[in-house]
């Protein structure tokens, strides 16, 4: 059990449990630190989702607003699964302070019978990764606009290279064909 302990509270995501109400059963520090909640070690009873609502602006990856019952933690909470690819992003953001976005994912937690009887959420900051995807598609399509003018650049190079070596011979023909004239 102490080593189950130190893993959890190593995790580096946030990792809250929940019971079926939506009660917070557990949280390793990560998971305070994920809502600000620094200086609340003990949060067990606390209805977190309900709770936050109030506190912050809960949003979809599209920066839609969710109602409660959108949230991922309820969502798992009625039994969808978010694990691998189907984890969520949501955006979080608190009055007067900078918008946090999270990937989340869960499964519900059930008992012998299969009835849900709470969850278990991760929450990962992705906020500096979303922003530097989307640096990166920026950059990417500026890349590929200047590629395309570089193409179309080089496309006109050759088109005048191809005619100015059409000129030329066509001039140098004529020269030829008088030069071998006067020759003769």
């Amino acid at each position: 059990s102490h080593q189950l302990e130190a893993i959890y509270e190593a995790i580096s995501d946030g990792l809250i449990v929940y019971d079926a109400e939506g009660h917070i059963v557990r949280t390793n520090p990560a998971g305070r630190n994920v809502f600000m909640l620094k200086g609340h070690a003990d949060m067990y009873g606390e209805q977190p989702v309900p709770g936050l609502i109030p506190r912050y602006a809960i949003m979809d990856e599209n920066g839609q607003p969710l109602s409660l019952e959108q949230t991922p933690v309820m969502r798992v909470l009625r039994g969808e699964e978010l694990i691998a690819s189907h984890a969520v992003d949501v955006r979080l953001r608190e009055s007067g302070q900078e918008e946090v976005q999270l990937n989340v994912g869960g499964a519900p937690l059930r008992n012998k019978e299969q009835q849900i009887i709470g969850a278990v959420c991760i929450f990962r900051d992705v906020t500096d990764r979303r922003r530097m995807e989307k640096e990166l598609g920026s950059l990417l399509f500026i890349l590929q606009q200047t590629n395309a003018r570089l193409e179309q650049g080089n496309k006109m190079q050759s088109d005048f290279i191809a005619i100015v070596s059409h000129e030329f011979r066509t001039t140098l023909t004529g020269i030829q064909g008088f030069s071998e004239l006067l020759r003769d």
